[in-house]
């Protein structure tokens, strides 16, 4: 039952499940159009955050007559700190013209590290008072309205500037790590060394943060199916990673940092570039697809690679 129907379909209206995307419709037709337009949003949300080096966990959708609510929580991956790298070393010379002598730059990063009285700050009346607030400059390293506003202009264009669009964005990760409190960071280093063997490789980094993000946070079946396909799209040696894969799962899902009862992996294709295809499982603790009381998510992706396509399949039992 667990391949055949997809588990989160088959959950609904039971232990609280419901549909990430929420509408108001006032007929029949008009259900259907907003479910039309809330799974091109959607389409365009994730290919746009892809290209700019961002991956998104989770996109909530809220659609009514007069307003679009988009909460999107998203993880910064390798491609986007390189993209900021080459900003850094662009406008580094324009940066270091502005600075003061050294004797204001100590007592500056000295109110930094100081605790200060909290000040009130007055009521935002528009975007203009926003933009002062903030401080914003064009010659800052990072140019929010590059980002943001493609974004907007986009989904504007798509509902014919008729709704009123508000977006909250979630950032999941601090450079490449997931914030952890002072237990779980000491917990979580011990665990890595078990994993030393495999930390040469460049896949190292990236796929234990992202294991953690899948283990920690409810809801990240999707995220984790696509970050596996990406990294299969890149990589010649497919055994050799899964085997990696394995031995992180069995690690980081069975210790206290983990939120979560199991989870199920399950890969088709041509690994290593073979000429027939082969199905590959790895299933870490309890994942009981049967039972229709268990919290499951469950997500399905394709990887396209030289060698034809693979199928990854991510079940994800939640406590």
């Amino acid at each position: 039952m667990g391949q055949k129907i997809n588990p989160h379909i088959l959950r609904l209206g039971i232990d609280r499940k419901e549909w990430n995307n929420k509408y108001l419709e006032k007929s029949k037709e008009e259900s259907s159009l907003y479910i039309y337009k809330t799974l091109q949003i959607q389409k365009y949300i994730f290919r746009f955050f892809f290209l700019h080096g961002l991956k998104v966990h989770t996109c909530k959708v809220r659609y009514t007559s007069n307003n679009l609510n988009l909460h999107i929580s998203f993880y910064c991956s390798k491609v986007f700190l390189k993209q900021l790298q080459k900003l850094n070393v662009e406008n580094s010379y324009k940066i270091f013209s502005k600075l003061q002598s050294y004797p204001d730059l100590k007592k500056s990063f000295f109110k930094v590290l100081t605790p200060q009285k909290k000040k009130r700050l007055k009521p935002l009346k528009s975007y203009k008072s926003v933009k002062n607030q903030i401080k914003f400059k064009s010659n800052q390293i990072l140019d929010l309205n590059l980002f943001s506003g493609k974004l907007i202009n986009c989904l504007s264009k798509f509902t014919k500037n008729i709704l009123n669009i508000n977006i909250i964005l979630q950032n999941l990760n601090k450079g490449l790590s997931l914030r952890l409190i002072n237990q779980e960071s000491q917990l979580f280093r011990k665990l890595i060394l078990r994993l030393r063997k495999f930390s040469n490789n460049e896949f190292f980094k990236e796929t234990i943060n992202v294991i953690l993000i899948a283990v920690k946070k409810k809801d990240s079946a999707k995220f984790l199916s696509d970050f596996l396909a990406n990294e299969i799209s890149q990589l010649k040696r497919h055994n050799y990673y899964i085997n990696f894969l394995k031995e992180a799962l069995s690690i980081l899902v069975m210790s206290k940092v983990s939120s979560v009862n199991g989870i199920k992996i399950v890969i088709n294709g041509r690994f290593n570039g073979a000429p027939r295809s082969k199905k590959k499982i790895i299933l870490v603790g309890n994942v009981p697809t049967q039972t229709i009381i268990s919290s499951i998510d469950y997500s399905k992706t394709t990887s396209y690679t030289q060698n034809g396509t693979f199928g990854v399949h991510v079940w994800i039992s939640e406590k």
